[in-house]
């Protein structure tokens, strides 16, 4: 199990870093309060269960500063269907 020594005191601790925790962090970080992120895991897995980002994520990435890298790293479509695993007409 992989520890990090955690401060001795925080304004406040964020629990999961995940999506929301990890806006939550950034908008912290922007206001100057201090604060740890507490996660289960050392690091994040690098994947995404994401299919699309809808259009008010992108909004509200936006106002934290994320959106453009974010655009200009995602694949665009045009096209998009979402199927339960079964195959194709059934």
């Amino acid at each position: 199990m992989n520890t990090t020594t955690l401060p001795g005191r925080t304004e406040v601790a964020v629990v999961g870093g995940g999506p929301t925790g990890l806006a939550l962090a950034v908008t912290l970080a922007a206001a100057g309060i201090d604060f740890v992120v507490l996660d289960k895991l050392a690091e994040g897995a690098n994947t995404s269960r994401a299919a699309v980002v809808h259009a008010r994520t992108l909004e509200v990435l936006d106002e934290l500063g994320a959106s453009g890298e974010l655009i200009a790293r995602g694949v665009r479509v045009t096209r998009f269907a979402v199927r339960d695993g079964a195959p194709a007409g059934c």
